[in-house]
């Protein structure tokens, strides 16, 4: 027992510093993942960490969000999500596309897109077509903004929505037979009732006029 004590502690400073020298390098990255490729390839060359151990990893969560990662950024370089964007901010009636009601539109449309991408391709597809209008339409570019960018967070309906859905999803097993625990009607169903709640409370924050007290005019 005193011999495991002895060998841990060393690891454990090891890998306190290795966190705190990632964290030093993402400050002054452009590149995000290359810190944390770094950071592993020390620690197995200081024999803290084995392929066991990174084969314990659960690499289904990783690949479900590089996935979606993946769609979020080819819908944002290919155009694909601006034109969502604009098709959906387009099928609007005319009074929905000024004033409050196009903050309300606007993170209504960010809330739904967002369950399916990033929530920067997100706000990346929506932001460049609502912000034009408001600035048109004689509405607060703050309260657009704002809205828009607060809604793109409110991922509940899918599993890829954010890392935090798809960790859930992919380690919520049965212990005993293995079966998972959660599907997508789980994330649906729940997730709507989250979904409407969060709206009510940014919509009836954006009815207030939230935005006077963050910026001018």
């Amino acid at each position: 027992m005193l011999k495991e004590t002895v060998l841990v502690r060393p690891a454990c400073g090891v890998v306190v510093c290795g966190v705190v020298v990632v964290l030093i390098v993402w400050l002054y990255s452009t590149v995000l993942a290359a810190p944390v490729l770094l950071g592993l390839v020390v620690l197995n060359l200081l024999h803290v960490m084995r392929w066991r151990d990174l084969a314990a990893v659960p690499w289904e969560i990783v690949a479900l969000y590089a996935g979606a990662s993946a769609l979020g950024k080819g819908l944002a370089v290919t155009g694909a999500g601006l034109y969502i964007g604009d098709s959906f901010v387009h099928l609007l009636p005319e009074s929905w596309i000024t004033g409050t009601g196009l903050s309300i539109a606007a993170s209504g449309i960010s809330a739904l897109v967002t369950n399916v991408m990033t929530d920067g391709a997100a706000v990346s597809a929506i932001g460049p077509v609502v912000l034009p209008l408001a600035a048109a339409g004689g509405a607060q570019p703050w309260m657009v903004g704002l809205a828009t960018s607060f809604a793109s967070s409110f991922a509940y309906l899918t599993m890829v929505g954010s890392p935090g859905n798809a960790i859930v999803f992919a380690l919520a097993r049965d212990p005993v037979e293995g079966r998972p625990l959660l599907s997508l009607v789980d994330f649906l169903k729940h997730g709507a009732a989250a979904l409407l709640i969060s709206l009510l409370v940014l919509w009836t924050w954006a009815l207030l006029g939230y935005w006077r007290w963050l910026g001018p005019g």
